[in-house]
């Protein structure tokens, strides 16, 4: 953290497929960005990982970089049969990530079962579907 914020995601793949993610989702970043620090970690026997990044030396915020480094790195995932929402979940922060990587119909399906538990949408309101698929 001394070395500036960091960029976190909460990724899964299928176990056996973890070295091969970790080694394609290095290239992905130093694609994006030369000499990221990359710390990976967490719950590795059951493929999820803490795959967080620092910026290289002196360049403290390489916030900008957020958005296209969560697509890649969760697109990669999704395709390797994981998931950019492994165990914390979509929450709010990655609902835009969900609308954008998942299949609509899963997203319909979602979206129609947190109504139907939830009619007035008061519930963690924004969370698992966004407020403007949510019809708030």
């Amino acid at each position: 953290r001394r070395l500036g914020a960091q960029l976190k995601h909460d990724l899964s793949v299928p176990p056996g497929q973890l070295g091969e993610f970790l080694d394609r989702a290095n290239n992905v970043c130093s694609e994006v960005l030369k000499e990221v620090t990359i710390n990976a970690f967490g719950h590795l026997g059951d493929g999820n990982v803490h795959y967080n990044l620092s910026p290289p030396l002196g360049q403290g915020d390489f916030s900008s970089l957020d958005h296209e480094l969560s697509i890649k790195l969760s697109r990669l995932a999704t395709i390797m049969g994981g998931s950019f929402a492994a165990e914390h979940g979509l929450g709010r922060s990655k609902t835009a990530l969900a609308d954008c990587l998942r299949d609509p119909v899963e997203r319909n399906f979602m979206e129609r079962v947190k109504k139907a538990l939830d009619v007035e949408m008061q519930l963690n309101p924004g969370v698992l579907v966004s407020s403007k698929n949510a019809g708030e």
